[in-house]
């Protein structure tokens, strides 16, 4: 069976098999199809369920320990304040 696919989807289908995790297109298929059952929850069901089964389909787990979020980008001798700065300096040069 062949379906057809607008390029966003495919291009979403290629990165997940880019990933490895899958071996081929229809695995991927199956996949967001197993967990794309739970439209019944509450809130908003239809926007959760595909969050769920973007984070099964990209094997997301949860976070153990806060200091897997640390990353060594920014100098240690420059405070929040710098940060700030540095970002709103980002934000007016952006808008021109």
């Amino acid at each position: 069976m062949q379906i057809e696919i607008n390029g966003e989807a495919e291009r979403m289908v290629q990165q997940v098999m880019d990933s490895g995790r899958f071996d081929s297109p229809g695995e991927v298929v199956e996949a967001a199809m197993t967990a794309l059952p739970d439209f019944n929850l509450p809130g908003r069901p239809l926007a959760r369920a595909r969050l769920e089964a973007m984070i099964r389909l990209q094997g997301v787990k949860p976070l153990k320990d806060g200091t897997e979020l640390h990353a060594d980008f920014w100098p240690e001798d420059e405070t929040a304040d710098d940060i700030n700065a540095f970002v709103r300096e980002l934000r007016c040069a952006a808008r021109g």
